[in-house]
């Protein structure tokens, strides 16, 4: 695979991961894509990579062979601050 198409479907899964707001399997995401598990995991660990390594508020959690897009936890504070007065409105 090329650094490209690497990139691309790096992106798929990103677009993917973000939607779906949950863990999907590996083994979906190479046939949504149609691509190999080993092509798919590449993309994966590209990914990853990019999240580990530039200051970004997302990473990547992988856990039995499910992959998942989540928020790190170095900024679970500033997520809170937002989110707890906008779910007490919703309740009230």
């Amino acid at each position: 695979m090329n650094d490209n198409r690497l990139y691309q479907v790096g992106a798929i899964i990103e677009a993917i991961l973000f939607v779906a707001g949950d863990s999907i399997k590996i083994d979906d995401l190479s046939k949504a894509i149609n691509i190999s598990k080993t092509e798919t995991e590449l993309a994966i660990e590209t990914l990853k990579k990019y999240y580990e390594n530039n200051s970004r508020g997302l990473c990547l959690k992988i856990f039995n062979d499910n992959i998942q897009l989540t928020t790190k936890s170095d900024y679970s504070n500033y997520i809170t601050r937002v989110l707890q007065p906008i779910q007490k409105q919703n309740i009230t």
